[in-house]
């Protein structure tokens, strides 16, 4: 016997398509987005930061904490540097 509302998806469309993910989540039909975040947390809050880095959440990284003091992601810039305007004035 046919269980009654057998033939809907979890969006509640009869014959649709949407899926449930692996954290529990309803995701439409084409939506290859997940419910887990960058280490792989359901539900998690940790992002990919300009630099490519997994940071916030459970992390404990800073959002880009890997770019340097003039804004280089990996570079070797420190706050003690002296400054340098980029392009360099031609006087």
């Amino acid at each position: 016997m046919l269980q009654p509302n057998a033939h809907k998806d979890c969006q509640g469309n009869c014959f649709g398509k949407a899926t449930v993910d692996d954290c529990g989540v309803c995701h439409a039909e084409g939506d290859d987005s997940s419910s887990r975040d960058c280490t792989g947390l359901c539900g998690g809050k940790a992002v990919v930061d300009e630099c490519g880095e997994c940071v916030l959440g459970t992390t404990g990284r800073a959002f880009n904490a890997a770019k340097d003091c003039a804004g280089q992601c990996f570079g070797k810039r420190l706050p003690t540097d002296p400054y340098e305007p980029w392009p360099p004035r031609v006087f």
